[in-house]
């Protein structure tokens, strides 16, 4: 292609600064509502490389407009503070004490005053000072509404009562209030111990059960003969009663499906699918009824 000694325009269009802006393609709701306030001053303030040119953008379409007119956020700044920034609009106070001066000292970071100063410089906003903000978005209701961070209160010097950390008592203080503590902790892990040893001792004097076989797992050890024994034969002694209770009160539907298809020497896998349970649901009615796996063997043979 023959050149044509045309010039490229490389000049930069009033709203060129748009297409860069993090906010396209938000909908109008994230700015104009209060209830995304946090969400939107978020966006401008960490995502957004054009706040400088958005404020100017805003502040020259809403030049003399009073402080009940001015509507969303731009540049994380909200209709009252681009007020307080337009010296030319409505509403001010002869003293200028509504307004927001950004020149003089600058103030120290981690207050309102420095966040403005911040914002309406288009200047790169500090960890304090947004962290003071966000405080003040979710703070009270009043304080967003005066535009100025509540004071907050004077430490309060905290007065040492209740039980002395150590004891049960402490324990469970700590735990309605979601803390922790290292000395009743291990207070009360070893009062635990101590009371499971208790338990054990009196289990092993009954001949060993299924109890004291938890106990020692719960302990960490392995289960003592006694208790091994005693689990077994307290776990028969269960299934029995489970069977006994079983004929006595009746058989419900399912548990008459599951004898019924037992008897024609089917196995478990083959009445759970009919039954539409699992095969450990299977085994518990097996054991309720008392149909062991060896009866079920010799049934089927």
């Amino acid at each position: 292609m023959a050149y044509t000694g045309a010039v490229p325009d490389t000049a930069v269009r009033h709203s060129e600064w748009r297409e860069l802006a993090a906010c396209r393609g938000e909908g109008d709701a994230l700015f104009y509502e209060q209830r995304y306030e946090s969400m939107a001053k978020s966006l401008c303030v960490i995502h957004c490389p054009v706040r400088r040119q958005c404020l100017a953008d805003a502040m020259a379409a809403e030049r003399g407009v009073g402080r009940d007119h001015r509507y969303g956020i731009f540049a994380a700044l909200d209709g009252k503070e681009r007020w307080r920034l337009d010296p030319t609009a409505s509403g001010h106070v002869d003293d200028g004490s509504t307004l927001l001066k950004l020149d003089g000292p600058r103030p120290e970071c981690g207050t309102y005053e420095a966040l403005v100063r911040h914002l309406a410089r288009g200047e790169q906003v500090d960890d304090r000072c947004w962290s003071r903000e966000v405080r003040r978005i979710h703070g009270s209701r009043s304080g967003r509404r005066q535009g100025r961070i509540k004071p907050e209160p004077e430490p309060v010097a905290q007065v040492k009562s209740g039980p002395e950390c150590g004891t049960e008592q402490a324990w469970y203080l700590h735990r309605r209030r979601k803390q922790n503590c290292a000395v009743c902790e291990e207070a009360h892990a070893e009062l635990l111990e101590t009371r499971r040893r208790e338990i054990l001792a009196d289990e092993h004097v009954k001949g060993g059960s299924e109890r004291g076989y938890m106990i020692h797992r719960r302990l960490g050890e392995p289960p003592c003969d006694m208790c091994t024994e005693g689990a077994r034969r307290d776990r028969e002694a269960r299934l029995q009663r489970e069977a006994r209770r079983s004929k006595r009160e009746g058989l419900t539907a399912r548990e008459r499906r599951v004898r019924d298809l037992w008897e024609q020497s089917l196995s478990d896998s083959e009445i759970a699918r009919r039954v539409g349970i699992s095969r450990a649901g299977v085994a518990n009615i097996r054991r309720r009824l008392g149909l062991l796996p060896n009866l079920h063997a010799r049934k089927a043979s």
